[in-house]
């Protein structure tokens, strides 16, 4: 038997993200940032563009690093 689908996608979404940040015990924004930045980084991953993009900045820190809880969330691309 298959799956649903949502109705509202967003909605779906924020749904998942806020109970994310409860299991996490983290505020809902620092999530949110979080996924729109992973999600910005994915779409440009998968683009034409990619080749043309270096990531730099404290983004790998946090896979890096036992503390989920950076504060800084900043990405810099060289072109």
């Amino acid at each position: 038997m298959s799956k649903r689908k949502p109705t509202n996608v967003p909605a779906s979404v924020r749904a998942r993200l806020e109970n994310l940040a409860r299991q996490r015990k983290a505020e809902f924004q620092l999530v949110l940032g979080e996924f729109a930045t992973e999600r910005f980084l994915y779409r440009l991953g998968v683009s034409r563009h990619a080749e043309h993009f270096v990531l730099k900045g404290a983004m790998l820190f946090r896979l890096w690093s036992a503390d989920q809880r950076r504060a800084t969330w900043t990405s810099i691309f060289s072109v």
